[in-house]
């Protein structure tokens, strides 16, 4: 790793929202490369701080799985806000390339339209039963 390297990973893993406002008046093809040679979680982590359009034209310049795994370490919601600025090829793709639980909860938050509360909601909800105790 060169130093120029080291030197990014410390200011994304110490300001990571200072990071995503400089990676937000990036272009898209300059700032995919640059997240794509960071660690996954530095890299999801600074895409999920990132404005939605430009975290979307990012998630666009990555291959499918690189950006499954960039938005599966945003989170959920985040990851919906993100693909729902996408252009359909990309957000269909990405979500082919995304397995699991929160691959589920990614497309359920995407069935609702923008802006309602459906699109915001948290997919993860814990359930319990009615007659469970706080030490079950």
């Amino acid at each position: 790793m060169s130093a120029i390297q080291a030197l990014l990973e410390t200011f994304a893993q110490e300001h990571p929202s200072d990071v995503a406002r400089l990676l937000d008046r990036g272009n898209a093809e300059q700032v995919a490369p640059l997240l794509d040679g960071l660690d996954r979680e530095a890299s999801g982590r600074l895409l999920s701080r990132m404005n939605p359009s430009s975290a979307a034209a990012v998630v666009a310049q990555l291959t499918s799985d690189a950006a499954a795994e960039l938005l599966r370490e945003s989170g959920v919601s985040r990851a919906a806000l993100i693909l729902s600025h996408a252009d359909a090829t990309t957000r269909l793709s990405v979500l082919d390339a995304m397995t699991g639980r929160e691959a589920h909860a990614v497309r359920r938050l995407l069935i609702h339209s923008a802006r309602t509360a459906g699109s915001i909601m948290d997919a993860m909800v814990l359930c319990v039963a009615d007659d469970a105790n706080v030490h079950d």
